[in-house]
């Protein structure tokens, strides 16, 4: 993977150590040629001569007209940041990385809380990051988020990340996606370390439009130590996604890599690309559970390149499907192995008569036993069918049928088990 940010030849600032730095604010409506801080000394942000120990609740916006050469960060502290935020305009535009706050220690921990950033619309020329702590010691960030409703943002957004020497903790973090475009991957919390443990926990992602590469809730890389990815959840339900989805991505060559209990919804209308893959939890190098607990809730129907490492799926049949339809169209056949799947109604229970099949899976393989669900004045005999099919068929419809969301019975096993890489760049 390529160096995500080029952070930082800003370290050749002065790093005095101060107090606190808070509730300042910072706009910009013309030409900056420099990089620009919320906690900056001179009236348009820029000139940080001292980085104080904690910047609070300091502030940037990048109005129309308004163009900076360098960085932007809401406010830069040396052990803290905390409540910073910046916020980009149409017609705004920032040809480096833009952060809402940073913190970087030299040889203690960091840590990032609350920072924001809010993009309507412009342009960032690099990465985006809600809140961004970097140190030889712990690096720790929280409760940072992203938001973007238009513009473009050239490489990655990251709701927060943690890089550190030692362990590095990304929690709570969040991105929500509703327009513009982002031209590498989005996740909602980052975690690296050197010589340590990586963990991302609470990841939040939520794409309704707009477009990316790659999207996940969580992505973590130790050289030495630990990778953990849990409690992602990533809610697709429009946009474009050219790569792939998950709830988490884990490069561990060392360590013991871990990413569980993530959740992966959708939606509504996504667009996925041909190659494009669905995964609850990808271990690109390393070893470890990629699978338990994961959980694919598919509320739509889709067609993708793939889809393994789900311990559950639930399919929940759209009102609008008719006998013959399709949920999930794969191009790569999966091997029925360990799954629980859970047949359910998305708001509204679709009008189906006895016969009526709904294809749950295009191409399957493996062994699978006959499984009967009854769902809410249905029932649905679950089987193989043609040998290359997971196939519901209407069995019976009953009287008092109907009913809405979340009423699904009975569970039937299979696993997916198909050989994947993501792309590593």
């Amino acid at each position: 993977m390529k160096k995500m940010f080029f952070i930082l030849a800003l370290m050749a600032l002065c790093l005095t150590t101060g107090a606190v730095w808070a509730g300042q604010d910072i706009d910009i409506s013309g030409v900056i040629a420099v990089s620009v801080f919320g906690n900056g000394t001179l009236p348009d942000g820029t000139a940080p001569v001292v980085w104080p120990d904690n910047a609070e609740g300091n502030s940037v916006t990048i109005n129309n007209g308004g163009s900076v050469a360098g960085v932007v960060f809401g406010g830069a502290g040396i052990v803290s940041v905390t409540n910073n935020s910046v916020t980009v305009n149409s017609g705004g535009s920032v040809s480096s990385v833009v952060a809402g706050g940073f913190a970087s220690h030299p040889t203690d921990k960091a840590t990032a809380l609350g920072n924001r950033v809010n993009i309507s619309g412009g342009s960032v020329g690099m990465d985006v990051i809600g809140g961004l702590a970097q140190s030889v010691g712990e690096a720790e960030t929280k409760g940072n988020s992203v938001t973007i409703s238009g513009g473009s943002v050239g490489v990655m957004v990251i709701g927060g990340a943690a890089m550190s020497d030692a362990d590095a903790a990304a929690a709570d973090n969040s991105v929500t996606m509703s327009g513009g475009n982002a031209g590498e991957d989005i996740y909602g919390g980052f975690a690296r370390s050197d010589a340590g443990d990586a963990k991302v926990t609470g990841s939040i992602v939520s794409m309704s439009g707009g477009s990316a590469k790659n999207v996940g809730g969580g992505r973590g890389i130790s050289n030495t130590g630990d990778v953990t990815i849990t409690g992602s959840k990533v809610s697709i339900s429009g946009g474009t996604i050219n790569g792939n989805t998950g709830g988490g991505y884990i490069e561990c060559p060392f360590g013991t890599a871990t990413g569980t209990g993530n959740t992966l919804t959708i939606s509504g209308n996504p667009v996925f690309h041909a190659t494009s893959g669905l995964y609850g939890s990808h271990i690109e190098t390393g070893t470890g559970d990629a699978f338990t607990g994961n959980r694919l809730e598919l509320k739509t129907a889709v067609s993708v390149n793939e889809a393994r490492n789900f311990e559950f799926i639930d399919f929940y049949l759209p009102s609008g499907i008719a006998d013959g339809g399709t949920m999930l169209a794969l191009t790569l056949p999966t091997s029925l192995n360990n799954v629980k799947v859970d047949l359910k109604f998305n708001t509204s229970a679709p009008s189906l008569a006895a016969g009526a099949k709904i294809t749950l899976i295009n191409k399957v393989s493996g062994a699978f036993a006959t499984k009967t669900v009854t769902v809410s004045g249905y029932t649905f005999e679950i089987s193989k069918t043609g040998g290359d099919a997971l196939v519901a068929e209407v069995t019976g419809v009953h009287s008092g049928g109907g009913g809405g969301c979340d009423m699904g019975l009975g569970l039937l096993a299979f696993a997916f088990v198909v050989p994947f890489v993501l792309k590593r760049r």
